[in-house]
């Protein structure tokens, strides 16, 4: 139960999708692996989704034994009643499994990376879905250096002397800058 546990905190996936992973569907090269039948509003069955692992749950995946085609051979029922039945013997109240996903969110922006990359984990279709489930301490927010930044009057001036664009140009480019909806993120017709 530690693992499951530590690699629903490393990977954001829900208890249900860790005992669907597949040893069959890892990507080493990649450290990746697949979500079968990923939860979606629309699609039940078929919503196959990579994800990518962090090295520490690359890590916890690595030390299972090969016993089955699931690298966690688990009900996803059996985990839930045993994550409850522990937090009841240790007085813990309020605390559910799937708050792991929402501590796995915040750590990932904790460590630096962009909102597209954290989908790239959570495997999130927007920022709306992914907001919630980050708990972001400014303490923990990594500093970022100002020395790049031009003053605001050098930007004004350089922005007064370019032509100014179409509405509807303007409005495909700031659609096309949005990192969750880039041609990037798009494969097969469907959001990654």
């Amino acid at each position: 139960m530690c693992d499951v546990l530590e690699f629903a905190i490393e990977s954001a996936r829900r208890e249900a999708e860790i005992t669907r992973i597949e040893w069959a569907d890892l990507d080493d090269e990649s450290c990746s692996g697949m979500v079968r039948d990923a939860k979606h509003p629309r699609e039940k069955e078929g919503n196959h989704r990579r994800f990518k692992c962090t090295p520490e749950a690359w890590a916890i995946i690595q030390r299972q034994p090969r016993t089955s085609e699931y690298i966690f051979p688990y009900n996803s029922r059996s985990i839930q009643a045993a994550f409850t039945r522990a937090c009841q013997i240790l007085g813990i109240q309020d605390l559910h499994f799937h708050d792991c996903r929402h501590e796995a969110t915040s750590r990932l922006f904790e460590r630096g990376y962009q909102i597209h990359e954290v989908a790239q984990f959570t495997l999130h279709d927007s920022w709306n879905e992914l907001k919630r489930y980050t708990n972001l301490r400014p303490e923990n927010v990594r500093a970022i250096s100002g020395s790049h930044l031009r003053p605001v009057r050098q930007v004004s001036q350089t922005v007064a002397s370019v032509t100014p664009i179409a509405p509807a140009r303007a409005a495909r480019q700031s659609v096309q800058q949005d990192p969750l909806h880039s041609p990037a993120m798009v494969t097969s017709g469907r959001r990654v």
